[in-house]
């Protein structure tokens, strides 16, 4: 786990110097295999950025690569349902070329001024967004959405696209 902590702060462009003082500290240093090259091992920043870029071209190559274009959002509001607290849109929206999914957005009455914005995701329930929208009232708890826009938060509420609409896969 401590590796993978490491790792993750390394990739992010934390030095290794600050990375080994982040990793808790109750485990045994592990970066030196990130700080052992075929050249030798790694002492200055310097070499550090570039053992970092190699490092990063080598998980992308992994990976492969993050899309140069983005398409586009194709957003549609479908129905809008107006409460005594709040107001819920439910949206469809395009997230890559020829894939829909859908979301609710709620929003406070009466906002005057901006408002803080918050993504409350769904757990794998057969009603999906619904749950965390309050459109399933079934489980209270679960209307984290309705929870937040009643304190005054705009909530965006998005179905899983993987999920089909309704799937049950709870």
């Amino acid at each position: 786990m401590r590796i993978i902590f490491a790792a993750g702060l390394l990739l992010a462009g934390v030095s290794p110097r600050l990375a080994a003082a982040a990793t808790p500290a109750t485990a045994t240093p592990v970066l030196a295999p990130l700080l052992q090259t075929p050249a030798g091992t790694i002492a200055r920043p310097e070499a550090w950025s570039q053992e970092r870029a190699r490092l990063r071209e080598q998980w992308l190559a992994f990976l492969g690569r993050f899309p140069t274009t983005k398409a586009p959002l194709k957003t549609k509001i479908i129905a809008t349902e107006e409460l005594p607290e709040f107001t819920r849109h439910y949206v469809t929206y395009q997230v890559e070329d020829g894939v829909v999914t859908d979301g609710y957005l709620l929003t406070p009455k009466n906002l005057l001024r901006r408002a803080p914005a918050v993504v409350v995701f769904h757990q794998t329930t057969k009603t999906q967004a619904q749950q965390a929208a309050g459109i399933d009232p079934s489980n209270p708890e679960l209307m984290h959405g309705v929870q937040l826009v009643q304190r005054g938060y705009i909530v965006w509420c998005p179905r899983c696209f993987i999920f089909a609409e309704g799937a049950d896969y709870a």
